[in-house]
């Protein structure tokens, strides 16, 4: 019975990669072939499939294809959208993935979800399959210089790399870090009695720790206008590192003060329960990290952890006055991997000069002449939260006549670059309390958070600004709007 053709749109497997030596004395380094997912091919392809050739043949024929540079198939009815590193070499064993690294060609050949012969034009990079296997090799080469030196471990971690990277033909942990880190442990096989998922070959072994990072991400725009609201978003994903034995199940509460929506989470949580303010989370991690989820706050409710506002005049043709002052808010958290803020200056000449320093922190000119740097440090200092930077800056040459943006002159705005610790503006938090395995087993578990800048800016209050109109406030604005169909 032929399976049904969903399934190969959502699987990216390999038929088999190689590793082949081109220069004299030519031979194969290393080969591997997927029982599995040749089975899937010939059940694909039924009275079309073509088999795969002995190692030797099949590189050589690579080989020549490579030589000759018949990339992507001249004759074939989509050629015009293969290029290297995707060749056409056999009517049915294609496409093919080759990189060339020096004398060694790293060869994959993808399991496709789509019949070429059949598509008058298809873009092959964008296939799930190709896609797959030219990031399986590039991670692959890494290894492939070890090997041509004739280092023998080299081959075992070759082997290794494989099957932890593509477990049943299947890219499923191409994370070089961990795969390395893997490779350096040196972990010991496991028992042929022993059970455990082909998605987790190699399992860890020691001390148990689950480790939780809440990364938010906050977009704000502030204006200094009555006319107009400042407007603040917020999105966030929870990282998970698991480091634990076996294959067990996991759960936890992931809580929040805000009101979140638009929740989506990895493929290995199998089951979820939220409430207002709650959502538990059931999952099989893998030994990498994952996002477990990510999320967006709702509504308009989000509150800016640095307020602040912006004031800048012309003095003359070559220079202006600026002022800028900032408050971190109750939301914020004094506690900084770096506080930097942007003032440019387009449409202007190269600066010259600043005159002035701020009240913590330094400021510098970029090396692109026409942005100053306040780079504030760690925290805000003294009681108050509030420091300013007052300043002079003088420019080489007058404002040119032909202004880029909008955004030039009077209207202009500086931008906050953030990262701040131990901070989540939404509340998001961890109930470490109710973080369970199953079978049951310690495990210590940590949280983290940090509170990193998006688009986060402040413009010129002496200036224009940009912003933008929800419906129901173009429908106050239009007295005309109301009856209209």
């Amino acid at each position: 019975k032929k399976l049904p053709r969903f399934l190969f749109c959502l699987l990216m497997a390999l038929r088999g990669v190689w590793l082949f030596k081109r220069t004299a004395p030519k031979k194969v380094l290393f080969s591997r072939r997927f029982p599995s997912v040749e089975t899937r091919a010939r059940r694909f392809g039924e009275a079309a499939y073509t088999a795969i050739p002995d190692d030797r043949s099949f590189c050589e024929l690579v080989l020549d294809t490579v030589n000759n540079l018949t990339a992507a198939g001249a004759a074939a009815p989509c050629s015009e959208d293969h290029a290297p590193p995707i060749y056409h070499v056999h009517d049915q064993l294609r496409p093919v993935v080759v990189f060339e690294r020096g004398d060694v060609l790293l060869i994959a050949l993808p399991l496709l979800d789509i019949d070429i012969a059949s598509q008058k034009t298809c873009d092959l990079a964008r296939v799930p399959g190709v896609a797959a296997a030219v990031t399986f090799l590039e991670e692959m080469a890494l290894l492939s210089a070890e090997v041509l030196r004739g280092e023998k471990q080299a081959l075992v971690d070759l082997h290794t790399y494989v099957q932890l990277a593509a477990p049943l033909g299947t890219p499923t942990m191409l994370e070089r870090e961990v795969v390395v880190s893997l490779l350096q442990a040196r972990a010991p096989p496991k028992p042929l009695g022993d059970k455990h998922p082909a998605w987790k070959p190699v399992l860890h072994k020691g001390k148990q720790q689950c480790t939780f990072t809440f990364c938010e991400v906050v977009d704000g725009a502030q204006y200094d206008k009555q006319t107009i609201a400042d407007v603040a978003r917020v999105h966030g994903t929870v990282y998970c590192k698991a480091e634990l034995e076996g294959a067990p199940e996991a759960s936890i509460v992931l809580s929040s003060h805000s009101k979140t929506s638009t929740w989506s989470f990895h493929a290995c949580v199998e089951a979820t329960d939220s409430t207002a303010t709650e959502t538990k989370v059931r999952f099989r991690p893998p030994l990498q990290q994952i996002s477990l989820c990510h999320y967006r706050v709702q509504g308009d409710g989000v509150s800016f952890p640095i307020r602040g506002f912006y004031q800048m005049k012309d003095l003359d043709h070559e220079s202006v006055k600026v002022l800028a002052q900032l408050k971190l808010t109750d939301s914020g958290n004094n506690h900084f991997d770096f506080c930097d803020v942007l003032f440019p200056f387009p449409g202007r000449g190269v600066i010259k000069e600043v005159q002035g320093s701020p009240s913590t922190g330094t400021a510098q000119v970029d090396a692109s002449g026409h942005t100053v740097v306040w780079r504030v440090g760690n925290k805000f200092p003294g009681r108050s939260m509030e420091i300013a930077f007052p300043a002079r800056v003088v420019f080489a040459s007058p404002p040119t006549d032909e202004t880029p943006s909008f955004d030039s002159g009077a209207n202009t705005h500086i931008e906050l670059r953030f990262r701040m610790l131990n901070c989540c503006i939404s509340g998001a938090k961890a109930d470490t309390s109710s973080f369970t395995l199953l079978p049951q087993s310690k495990c210590k578990v940590v949280t983290n958070q940090e509170l990193v800048s998006g688009k986060y800016i402040i413009w010129n209050s002496h200036g224009d600004v940009k912003f933008a109109l929800s419906p129901s406030d173009i429908e106050k604005k239009n007295p005309f709007s109301a009856g209209v169909s």
